[in-house]
Parts: C-alpha cells; sequence; structure tokens
C-alpha cells in the first residue's frame, strides 16, 4: 500500500502549476508515476465510517 507522504510527493512534483487540475486527472498522474498495488484501490473503511459518524452529531449540535 502506497503512504500518503509518497502520494503527497507524486502530486507536488506533477501536478501542473498555475491551473485548475480535475480530480479524476490528479488519479491519473498518481496512478501513472507511482506503482500501487490492490489495497491502494479499497480505500480506509474505517475512516469513512468514523468521518460519517462524525459529521451526523456535527449536524445534530447545529440544529438546537
Amino acid at each position: 500500500m502506497t503512504r500518503l507522504p509518497e502520494i503527497w510527493k507524486c502530486i507536488k512534483f506533477h501536478l501542473p502549476r498555475g491551473q485548475w487540475t480535475d480530480l479524476q486527472d490528479i488519479y491519473k498522474i498518481v496512478s501513472k508515476n507511482l506503482k500501487l498495488d490492490q489495497k491502494d484501490f479499497e480505500g480506509n473503511k474505517g475512516t469513512g465510517y468514523l468521518l460519517r459518524n462524525r459529521h451526523a452529531k456535527d449536524s445534530k449540535s447545529f440544529s438546537k
């Protein structure tokens, strides 16, 4: 699995400067320049769950 610092270094080096870039193009840059394995495409299921639960709690606190 590729780690965030390596991905970030790739993005900073290869991303065009001074122009907007679509998210899909950023994914292409990363996949073209790094050797990704199957785990890189699976994502982190735990993080999404925690973020959804936190968002639900935050939105309830604003509705009071």
